[in-house]
């Protein structure tokens, strides 16, 4: 299976349905919810846990990187990355 994260993370997020595509865990109860931000029960911000769907067999959220591990350990060494810093500004000289 080739599939490009990089690439389907930009397309969700140019079509703004990039948190709903998301799997997140709430760091109290550690229930998982796709799409939700906040959990409804603890009322705390969850942890993005990344893409992932609904379960079709136990209806439950599942991250795309628990169903291919392959996947997400073959990336390229480029998609891993740091972003470069932008570069340093000169120090005015003081005088």
């Amino acid at each position: 299976m080739d599939v490009d994260v990089d690439a389907l993370t930009a397309e969700l997020r140019r079509r703004s349905q990039l948190v709903a595509a998301c799997v997140y865990e709430c760091p109290s109860c550690q229930e998982r919810y796709l799409g939700e931000r906040r959990c409804p029960e603890c009322n705390l911000w969850n942890r993005n846990l990344g893409l992932g769907g609904t379960c079709a067999g136990c209806d439950q959220p599942v991250v795309l990187a628990e169903l291919l591990p392959e996947l997400f350990t073959s990336m390229t060494a480029s998609s891993r990355r740091p972003r470069p810093r932008p570069p340093a500004t000169p120090r005015e000289a003081r005088t």
